[in-house]
C-alpha cells in the first residue's frame, strides 16, 4: 500500500490503480486498501465501478468515514451536488471536524447558494483548522457568489497577506480571479504559485489564456508548458486538446504517441481519438485511423474503463474497420448486439440513455418512416439524402430540411423533473447566439415560429446515436439532465418518443450531423452537381465566390445575417436591436422576396434561422439548413473536432 501512495502523490494513476488492485486482493478485509482502490478509480474515470464498490465499502464498514466520503466524491463527478451534500454531512457525523468534508460540503453548499448553511461550515473550518487558509477562501467564495467580486475582493486580498505562500489559498484565489474576469491579477498570482506547485500555476495561466483569446491556436502554449514537466499525463493531454481545436493534426499525432508512451491512458481518452479520427478521415487514411484505434485500445487493456471507451468508439469503429458493403450498417442497426455491449460497459444512467435512444432508432425504423441515421458510417446514406435533393429540385417541388440539436429545446418545454432548469438554460443559449437576451414576448414569439417552422419540414435531423455516444459520459455515468446541453438533447428525444407512427411517418429523419456527414465522405460536390444557382443566407460576406469556385454553384442572391454564436463571439460583440430576431428574420425574408420556387436554398442562420427555412419553405423553395458547415469551408473552426475535421 505505501508503493501504491507513492504512486498516487506523483500522480501516476496507471501504477497507482495496479498497486491498489493488488493490495485489494491481497487483504480483501482491509478498508484502507478498498477505499484507496475505490478512490483511484475515480480519478482515472472508472466511476460506475467506483460506485459500485463504494456503496459495498459503506455496508461492510458502517462506522468509515471513508464510506460516505467515496460517495460524495463520485456524486460531484455525477452532477449530484444534493446527494453530495447529504455524503459529506454523513462523514462529517462520523468523524466531525474533519478537514476534507468540511471543505466539500462547503464548497457544494455555496453551488447550491445554500449560503447559511455554508457559513455554518466556515465557522468550523476557523474554529478546528484556524491557521489553515479553507475557513478565509470558503467565506471569500460565499461572498462572491452571492454579491459578486467586488464585494468580495477585499476578503480575498486580506487572506492574501497571510497565506502568501499557501498553495492551496493560491490556487483557489486564481480561480476566483478568473471568474470574475481579473485576468492581470490572476497572472500575478500564477507567477507567486509557480515556485510552489508549478502544475497549477501553468493551468492557472492556460485558463486565462483560454478566457481571453478561446478561439486562438493555443497549442505552442501548451507545448511549452509541456516541456517543463514532460511526464505530466495532464499537460500531454492540453497539448492534444489544443492541437485538434486548431486543427493542428501533426501535433495532435504526436501528442497521442506521447500519451500512449506514458501508459496513462484513461476512458474519456477516447475524446480525443475521436477527434483525430476526423482527421484521418478527412485525409482518407484508414489504416493509420485504425491503427490509432488499435493502439488505445490496447493501451487500456486491463483498464477498468477498457468497454466504455469501446462503447465511445463505437461509430469510429463502424466507420473504419468493416470492409464489406453494408456490414457496418449491419452492425448498427443490431439493436440488441448494441444493447448489450452498452451494459456490458456497466455505465449506470449513462448506459441507459444510450439504450433509449436506441430503442428510439428501432422505433422509428419499424414505424415505416423514411431513416437515414448512419451518414456518419455509410456515404451511400448521405447519397440517398442527395437523390432526394436533387428529385426536388428537378421537379420544383418546395422542401425543407430542419436540424434539431440542443438548441432548439427553447423552442419547446422541459419535463417536469427539470422544468426549473428552462428560464436559465434559455437565457444562457441565447447569450451564446446574440450576446443577450431577449423579452419574454420576443422569445416565445421567435420559439413559436421555429416550432411552426419544424412542423411544416419535410426532413428533421435529430440527435442519433452518434450525438448521444459523444455527450452521455460513460466513464462517469454523470446523468445528461445535469447539463443544459443534455437537458436540450432530452427534451428533443422526448419530442419524438411521444409522437405517434402515423406523424412520425410524415417526414424523414436524418442525423443532426447530415451536413458533417457529407463533408466527412466529400460529398458536397455530388450534392451541387447540376445546380447551377442557389439562393444564400449567412453570415459570411466571402462565401458566394466560395461557392462558385469551390462547388460550381453561383449564387444570385445572398442575404447576410447578423454574426451569431461562435461567429459574433470572435467579433467581441452583442447583437444590437435591429440585429435581433425576429426584426433581421423580417429583413432577410424581405430580401429574399419571392424569387425562391423551384430553387435551392442554403441557411446558415442559427435557432431563429429556422423560421427563415419555413417561410422560404412556403414560398417553394428547396430549402437545406447547413448551419455552422459554412464555417468550416471559410477556414473557421466553431465546432468541436469530435464532429468535423
Amino acid at each position: 500500500m505505501q508503493k501504491a501512495r507513492l504512486a498516487q502523490r506523483h500522480k501516476n494513476w496507471r501504477a497507482a490503480l495496479e498497486l491498489w488492485r493488488t493490495s485489494v486482493e491481497k487483504a480483501p478485509g482491509n478498508p484502507t486498501a478498498a477505499a484507496g482502490y475505490t478512490g483511484v478509480l475515480i480519478y482515472v474515470g472508472a466511476v460506475p465501478e467506483a460506485r459500485r464498490r463504494a456503496e459495498s465499502f459503506v455496508r461492510r464498514w458502517t462506522t468509515d468515514e471513508n464510506g460516505p466520503m467515496l460517495l460524495a466524491r463520485i456524486a460531484e463527478v455525477q452532477g449530484d451536488l444534493g446527494r453530495a451534500i447529504d455524503e459529506w454531512r454523513r462523514a462529517l457525523a462520523l468523524v466531525p471536524g474533519t478537514l476534507q468534508p468540511l471543505i466539500r460540503l462547503g464548497i457544494a453548499l455555496i453551488a447550491e447558494r445554500r449560503f447559511t448553511e455554508a457559513e455554518i461550515c466556515v465557522a468550523e473550518l476557523k474554529r478546528r483548522h484556524p491557521a489553515k487558509p479553507y475557513a478565509a477562501v470558503l467565506r471569500a467564495q460565499i461572498v462572491q457568489r452571492a454579491n459578486g467580486y467586488p464585494e468580495a475582493s477585499r476578503l480575498w486580498r486580506q487572506a492574501a497577506d497571510k497565506f502568501a505562500t499557501n498553495a492551496d489559498f493560491l490556487r483557489a484565489y486564481g480561480r476566483a480571479l478568473i471568474a470574475a474576469g481579473e485576468y492581470e491579477e490572476c497572472l500575478a498570482v500564477a507567477r507567486r504559485l509557480r515556485n510552489l506547485d508549478p502544475y497549477g500555476a501553468i493551468r492557472l495561466q492556460g485558463m486565462v489564456l483560454s478566457k481571453r483569446c478561446p478561439y486562438q491556436d493555443q497549442t505552442q502554449f501548451w507545448q511549452a508548458a509541456s516541456a517543463e514537466l514532460p511526464d505530466n499525463a495532464g499537460m500531454v493531454r492540453s497539448v492534444l486538446d489544443a492541437a485538434l481545436r486548431a486543427r493542428q493534426f501533426e501535433q495532435a499525432h504526436a501528442a497521442f504517441q506521447r500519451l500512449l508512451d506514458l501508459n496513462q491512458l484513461r476512458a474519456s481518452d477516447a475524446d480525443y481519438v475521436t477527434g483525430l479520427a476526423q482527421s484521418y478521415f478527412e485525409r482518407d487514411q484508414k489504416m493509420a485511423l485504425r491503427q490509432t484505434v488499435r493502439d488505445f485500445l490496447g493501451g487500456l487493456r486491463e483498464h477498468p474503463g477498457y468497454r466504455a471507451a469501446a462503447v465511445r468508439l463505437h461509430r469510429v469503429i463502424l466507420a473504419s474497420f468493416p470492409r464489406s458493403t453494408g456490414a457496418a450498417v449491419a452492425v448498427s442497426r443490431n439493436a440488441p448486439r448494441f444493447v448489450r455491449m452498452v451494459r456490458g460497459a456497466q455505465a449506470g444512467n449513462a448506459g441507459e440513455m444510450l439504450e433509449r435512444i436506441a430503442a428510439l432508432e428501432d422505433r422509428l425504423i419499424k414505424s415505416g418512416a423514411s431513416c437515414l441515421f448512419d451518414t456518419d458510417i455509410d456515404a451511400g446514406q448521405c447519397r440517398q439524402f442527395i437523390r432526394t435533393v436533387h428529385q426536388r429540385v428537378k421537379g420544383a417541388r418546395a422542401f425543407s430540411l430542419i436540424r434539431l440539436g440542443d438548441g432548439e429545446a427553447n423552442a419547446l418545454a422541459y419535463e417536469p423533473s427539470y422544468a426549473t432548469y428552462f428560464d436559465a438554460d434559455a437565457a444562457e443559449r441565447e447569450n451564446v447566439w446574440w450576446g443577450r437576451t431577449p423579452d419574454t414576448s420576443t422569445r416565445a414569439e421567435v420559439a413559436a415560429g421555429v416550432r411552426a417552422a419544424a412542423d411544416g419540414a419535410d426532413v428533421w435531423g435529430i440527435p442519433t446515436r452518434d450525438r448521444f455516444l459523444r455527450d452521455v459520459r460513460l466513464d462517469t455515468g454523470r446523468p445528461l439532465a445535469t447539463t443544459r446541453s443534455g437537458r436540450g438533447l432530452l427534451t428533443i428525444l422526448r419530442m419524438v418518443e411521444t409522437m405517434s407512427d402515423t406523424e412520425l411517418r410524415r417526414r424523414i429523419f436524418v442525423s443532426a450531423h447530415l451536413p458533417q456527414d457529407l463533408q466527412r465522405w466529400n460529398l458536397y460536390p455530388e450534392l451541387f452537381q447540376g445546380i447551377g444557382d442557389a439562393l444564400l443566407v449567412s453570415c459570411h460576406a466571402a462565401l458566394p465566390n466560395l461557392l462558385l469556385e469551390r462547388f460550381g454553384v453561383r449564387v444570385t442572391k445572398h442575404v447576410l445575417t447578423p454574426p451569431g454564436d461562435s461567429i459574433r463571439e470572435m467579433q467581441h460583440r452583442s447583437l444590437t436591436d435591429q440585429e435581433m430576431p425576429p426584426q433581421s428574420i423580417y429583413r432577410t425574408l424581405e430580401a429574399l422576396g419571392d424569387s425562391m420556387h423551384g430553387r435551392l436554398v442554403l441557411v446558415g442562420a442559427g435557432y431563429s434561422g429556422k423560421i427563415i427555412i419555413g417561410e422560404a419553405k412556403k414560398r417553394g423553395g428547396i430549402v437545406l439548413d447547413l448551419g455552422s458547415i459554412f464555417d468550416s469551408w471559410m477556414g473557421i473552426h466553431t465546432r468541436s473536432y469530435q464532429d468535423v475535421a
